[in-house]
């Protein structure tokens, strides 16, 4: 390899082809809560983009899989780990400088100046992940993406050192608890496009964001697969199943769900309660509905694969998510399991936090409940299973709200958007966008 730009081969292809080579900077990779990421990998591959996956990490050992997401893994790079990480990184490092020690010099710039900024911003070693992992990607490379803000720094060093544009999704915690402010303005300034997959995350990098680097923020919404999520044919009988999918994390609102459903309990009404998904709170969880009387009627069933949560998608009779705001200020966007409920053709009920607001209208394709308040999830559930008509109008305006979700509309919209900034000649000259901020 040598300092100039036909080290990574032939400049931008024609916008008329649309046929990118890109890769994807994940923090690790496969990861079961992460469907949404491997949607993007299959449906960008369907329609003929070439992409390669650097992950951060290694699945847990053991770790239930995504049936499709075996692929992808056996094809994905990962970055150096174990007793000799240290020494490869090392190894990777000095290899780049002898090189292309030009694009090398110009990485470890922006990372020390990501250093500068906030000493705990990993970014060191973010250069370091991106030495390490330069020789194993394709040649030609178009854009280098990052999902989450903290896999951006070893993204945007990684672009730097191939010499081709840098792109991020932000999403939730990561951009509003996980990195500091002046790393994310930084990052918002090297990126060429940063996406945002709800208003309320694109609200927050537009606030962070120097004014001049605020027209690359563009929100693009997840979309859900519609070849296997599919209006169902009719409700499901027998005794009320209440369903809830999603980590087991404070944001997510499950306790308030288990307090509800003790209400409930206390009101007679049948019902059974199923919680799909796993995390840091599921022991606590699990102690909270013994204690409440609840062990007969709630069944914690852990991660599931797709193909498993669509099963328990068709036995439900009520989807509940009772998100809040963290102490910390934690928040989710817009679940995709919300939209994928939708789909089917579920009744929702939700709390009114993050960006849930942004497809749960109340009263037309679900309903909202502040958060926090037991009761009033209680009430809104009840309501729900108890009312035919309220039922059928939450899923009509489901399915209207989630009329135009696809992902062939939203892989398809990424890929002209990532074509708009592979094909900038200043990039290919520079071997980067200079700025940093």
């Amino acid at each position: 390899m040598t300092s100039t730009t036909a080290e990574h081969g032939a400049g931008a292809r024609q916008a008329t082809e649309q046929h990118l080579r890109i890769v994807y900077v994940l923090p690790r990779f496969p990861n079961l809560s992460e469907t949404f990421v491997l949607n993007e990998l299959r449906e960008l591959t369907r329609i003929r983009q070439e992409v390669t996956v650097v992950s951060r990490e290694r699945p847990e050992p053991g770790e239930p899989l995504h049936p499709d997401a075996d692929g992808f893994a056996r094809l994905t790079v990962y970055c150096p780990s174990g007793v000799f990480r240290r020494l490869r990184v090392a190894l990777a490092c000095m290899d780049a400088f002898v090189a292309c020690p030009r694009r090398a010099c110009r990485a470890l710039a922006l990372c020390v100046r990501l250093a500068l900024r906030t000493p705990r911003s990993g970014a060191i070693r973010a250069f370091g992940e991106a030495c390490a992992v330069r020789r194993e990607v394709p040649k030609n490379i178009d854009v280098v993406h990052a999902h989450f803000a903290y896999a951006a720094p070893t993204g945007a060093a990684l672009a730097r050192l191939l010499g081709c544009s840098f792109s991020f999704t932000g999403h939730a915690v990561d951009i509003f608890i996980s990195v500091p402010p002046r790393i994310l303005q930084a990052l918002l300034a090297e990126a060429r496009l940063a996406l945002a997959t709800s208003a309320i995350g694109r609200d927050r990098m537009l606030e962070v964001a120097s004014p001049s680097d605020r027209a690359k923020v563009v929100l693009v919404r997840n979309g859900v697969d519609r070849t296997q999520f599919r209006a169902r044919p009719s409700e499901p009988g027998g005794v009320p199943l209440v369903l809830s999918v999603g980590r087991l994390v404070e944001k997510k609102g499950i306790d308030t769900l288990i307090e509800a459903l003790a209400v409930l309990l206390r009101r007679d009404l049948d019902f059974r309660c199923e919680i799909v998904g796993d995390g840091p709170l599921r022991a606590q969880l699990e102690a909270l509905t013994q204690l409440r009387g609840l062990t007969e009627r709630v069944r914690f069933l852990g991660g599931l694969d797709r193909l498993s949560v669509m099963k328990v998608f068709d036995r439900a009779a009520v989807f509940v998510l009772p998100c809040r705001r963290t102490a910390s200020g934690d928040q989710d966007g817009v679940p995709n399991v919300l939209l994928e409920a939708m789909v089917i053709g579920i009744p929702i009920v939700a709390g009114a936090a993050g960006g849930v607001a942004e497809v749960v209208k109340s009263e037309r394709s679900g309903l909202l409940v502040a958060p926090d308040a037991p009761a009033a999830l209680a009430d809104a559930i009840e309501r729900v299973l108890d009312d035919p008509a309220l039922r059928h109008r939450l899923v009509q305006g489901g399915f209207a709200e989630t009329r135009n979700s696809s992902l062939n509309a939203s892989a398809g919209e990424l890929r002209d958007l990532f074509t708009s900034i592979a094909l900038d000649p200043t990039i290919r000259s520079s071997g980067a966008a200079a700025r940093t901020g």
